[in-house]
């Protein structure tokens, strides 16, 4: 989703929308029948997402690094479109707002840097 959700958000989609789960070791933290972590402990999640995320967005190669994060963008999109269809409300904050911003910036950043590959 490239995006932080709250704990009742995950809870609800993580049953309909398995694309919502990060597969990290800290997702632990969020049992399946529990309650939320400490934020002391949810921040180790939100940081080892983070570093999942560089580790699966950056490559040697500029173009490669581009490509990935425009599919993660892609990926997030279809994962809204899910999210959608399950009827689910999320937070203003969880929203797909910022999905249409990292597009066009990284649309932007190839036109600028007179990048010729999609």
């Amino acid at each position: 989703m490239l995006n932080r959700i709250t704990y009742y958000e995950l809870d609800i989609l993580r049953r309909r929308v398995r694309s919502v789960l990060n597969r990290l070791g800290t997702d632990a933290l969020y049992a399946w029948e529990g309650s939320q972590p400490p934020r002391n402990k949810e921040v180790l999640q939100t940081w080892d997402a983070i570093m999942a995320l560089n580790q699966a967005l950056v490559s040697a190669e500029e173009e490669e690094s581009l490509h990935r994060c425009g599919k993660a963008v892609e990926t997030a999109l279809d994962t809204y479109a899910l999210i959608s269809q399950q009827s689910v409300a999320l937070n203003s904050k969880s929203g797909d707002s910022h999905l249409e911003d990292l597009d066009g910036a990284l649309r932007l950043f190839k036109r600028l840097a007179e990048l010729d590959f999609v």
